[in-house]
């Protein structure tokens, strides 16, 4: 689990590795730009 997840390096990371991960995110911007950079990687 990754609380902030901002920029999403370790989502990334375990998505590519074939991992299950959970990420926590406040910040509704942030939230945003971690869906764009994991649905590139998907």
């Amino acid at each position: 689990m990754q609380c902030f997840t901002v920029a999403v390096p370790r989502a990334v990371v375990a998505i590519r590795l074939g991992r299950n991960w959970i990420g926590i995110e406040q910040n509704k911007e942030y939230i945003e730009m971690a869906q764009k950079r994991i649905s590139e990687i998907k």
